[in-house]
């Protein structure tokens, strides 16, 4: 299983891959590392792949996943360490539980709450935006069944404390909960 974020912009889109000890399930605590001293983290919206498939047109995308969720990836700051470590550490990546794509037909809210902070945005443009990022994965990396695409929603950083408890949810259903340790 591959588990591949891509972030930035369609001009110029990053493409990440973390090894699948980075995937933490939702309920789980996350224990803070000691190899930095600061760690953020901000909600994403993930597609789970449904069918085998290479050089992908962004029109027939839409057929490799089924399934869509939130997921919840944690970052380390220290400047100090490579960029795979920072983002790809065990336990970096929280993945919460998935709804049918075609509830996303429509505004769907998504939610993202810590006890410092809370956020909300509006996601009209989900599938699109996992339809192109499984285009651009495609032309690079067979996808498989149970790879897991990952692209951000918009939400900002939030800085992770001891004791915080993160709460992520579609529409009014809760998703994504755990606490910091």
């Amino acid at each position: 299983m591959k588990i591949i974020i891509v972030s930035g912009s369609n001009d110029s889109p990053t493409i990440n891959i973390l090894a699948d000890s980075a995937l933490q399930k939702t309920g789980k605590p996350f224990f803070v590392p000691d190899f930095a001293d600061r760690f953020v983290g901000s909600t994403h919206v993930c597609a789970h792949i449904s069918r085998l498939g290479k050089n992908i047109a962004k029109r027939f995308s839409e057929r490799y996943y089924e399934q869509i969720g939130l997921c919840f990836a944690i970052q380390a700051e220290a400047d100090n360490l490579p960029e795979a470590v920072r983002t790809g550490f065990d336990g970096a990546l929280v993945v919460g539980t998935t709804v049918d794509k075609s509830t996303f037909a429509g505004e769907v809210r998504l939610a993202q709450r810590s006890l410092a902070t809370a956020a909300e945005v509006t996601v009209d443009d989900v599938c699109p935006r996992l339809d192109s990022a499984i285009e651009l994965v495609s032309k690079y990396f067979t996808i498989k069944i149970g790879d897991l695409i990952v692209v951000d929603c918009g939400f900002d950083n939030v800085a992770l404390s001891i004791d915080d408890k993160i709460e992520c949810n579609i529409a009014d259903s809760c998703s994504i909960s755990f606490r910091i340790k």
